[in-house]
């Protein structure tokens, strides 16, 4: 798989299932990290506990997904996307059914990807 970016990043895919590209990124506690010098090959499944979720905890420091560079997801709300960008983390939300197939789109053309459009966030928290 060719991809355009030179630069080596972590890209983060929300799976729930383990099957499915899922939405609820900031409930999801499966994840699948990949790097783009290996693409084909997850570099490790995570499971996150309920208090791990990024709902609960913010990406950085000593979290499971500190690092990662993109967040790849079916759905996400604008609190989630908010603290994204605060740790430097793109959010991408795709269309695509399945980890494999949102990734491989994007890196096919990652600047045509859209950042999360569904709105306000409704958690009621204090993110």
């Amino acid at each position: 798989m060719k991809h355009k970016e030179t630069r080596l990043m972590k890209i983060a895919l929300t799976s729930q299932n383990r099957r499915d590209l899922t939405a609820h990124a900031g409930r999801c506690r499966h994840f699948v990290v990949y790097d783009t010098h290996s693409p084909q090959l997850p570099v490790q499944w995570l499971q996150l506990p309920l208090a791990g979720t990024l709902h609960e905890a913010d990406p950085v420091a000593d979290h499971p997904l500190a690092g990662i560079d993109v967040l790849i997801t079916a759905g996400a709300g604008d609190c989630l996307r908010q603290r994204l960008a605060r740790a430097g983390i793109r959010l991408v939300i795709s269309g695509q059914p399945t980890p494999d197939m949102a990734l491989a789109d994007y890196l096919a053309n990652p600047a045509a990807q859209p950042l999360d459009t569904h709105g306000d966030c409704q958690c009621q928290c204090a993110h």
